[in-house]
């Protein structure tokens, strides 16, 4: 059995261990090159694109991103390849333009000396029925390839999808058969799942949900692969999901299952007062119960620090060096946990 306690953190956890190369064309943040190869001469140019030039239809998929607010959102997300050069100067990356702007260089993975050659791309043109352009410029520590092309796609529109999407077939949170799910303040769990990768790109998802796994009802349709619904304390919920679009509807999911965890009595540390604030690189942690325990995450679900064996009502951890942006906390105290967002500045 699993044990889910994270929330939105083991949400970007489960994700970034699925995750594939993904490039957000909103963000242009670089790929770091770690091939250090020396070379003689710049690579030639790279071939085959997929999309191939002026392909029209192409179909995009749903995806997890994170927004300006470090929130976790669904988007879109195309698929793009190629071939590497096939003379010439091997390439130590690639250089992604999309749309006219560089999005960096994407170089080998950790532990690989060869940059790969495909990548998702996501972002706000990324939309049914765009246009966009792109191209890939092979680099080592020579130069550049001169002469690369310039190739150009068209996303399917949603009124030409002519075929249903493909089956969800994995949910990301709860997993299959989690226990103790923790409930949200405002009496619901967070749910979310894999789009398919391939095939029609789905319109909506409905959602079917209940706690007998032969009779479960639809209790709404997302646009986004990220919803909550209301639960019960100790109870155990059975629910798949239909993708949708314009041509019909997939085949529904597998059916999951989880239970939540037990209800909380007025003296549990959850509803017990708990408060922090961030100065000066300083987190500062006070609470009514003797913290055991303090871990901090990023909201990639990373666990970046941790406090051990606190046990101190109050208590103080240095973040200066971590980056700036949306952190998670998960205090321990009491034998119980309570999990709160801060911000990095």
């Amino acid at each position: 059995m699993k044990k889910i306690t994270l929330g939105i953190a083991a949400i970007l956890a489960a994700f970034t261990m699925n995750a594939q190369t993904i490039l957000n064309a909103d963000k242009g943040v670089p790929f770091t090159n770690e091939n250090n190869t020396s070379t003689a001469a710049a690579p030639n140019v790279a071939t085959n694109p997929s999309p191939s030039d002026g392909e029209t239809g192409v179909y995009i998929q749903h995806t997890f991103s994170t927004n300006s607010n470090g929130q976790t959102v669904t988007t879109r997300v195309v698929q793009l390849s190629w071939d590497a050069p096939t003379s010439g100067d091997a390439p130590a990356a690639y250089e992604i333009i999309f749309n006219g702007a560089s999005l960096g260089d994407l170089g080998p993975a950790s532990g690989e000396t060869t940059p790969p050659t495909e990548v998702g791309i996501t972002g706000t043109d990324i939309t049914l029925g765009a246009t966009v352009t792109w191209s890939v410029i092979p680099k080592n520590a020579d130069g550049s390839a001169t002469g690369s092309q310039t190739w150009s796609f068209t996303i399917v529109e949603e009124a030409n999808i002519n075929e249903a999407p493909n089956a969800v077939n994995s949910a990301l949170t709860p997993v299959d058969e989690a226990t103790d799910v923790e409930i949200n303040d405002d009496g619901s769990i967070t749910f979310a799942f894999f789009a398919a990768e391939t095939g029609a790109p789905a319109i909506d998802y409905d959602v079917f949900f209940g706690t007998d796994p032969n009779n479960l009802t639809n209790r709404g349709t997302l646009n986004s692969l990220i919803g909550s619904i209301p639960v019960d304390a100790s109870t155990t919920y059975y629910w798949y999901i239909v993708a949708k679009n314009g041509a019909g509807s997939a085949p529904a999911s597998p059916t999951w299952s989880f239970t939540t965890a037990q209800d909380m009595s007025v003296e549990d540390f959850k509803n017990e007062s708990l408060s922090h604030f961030v100065a000066n690189g300083i987190l500062t942690i006070d609470a009514e119960q003797q913290i055991e325990q303090v871990e901090l995450y990023s909201i990639l679900g990373q666990r970046v620090a941790s406090q051990q064996e606190v046990n101190n009502k109050k208590t103080t951890m240095n973040v200066s060096s971590l980056q700036s942006g949306i952190y998670l906390a998960k205090v321990h105290a009491k034998g119980k946990t309570k999990t709160f967002k801060f911000v990095k500045k």
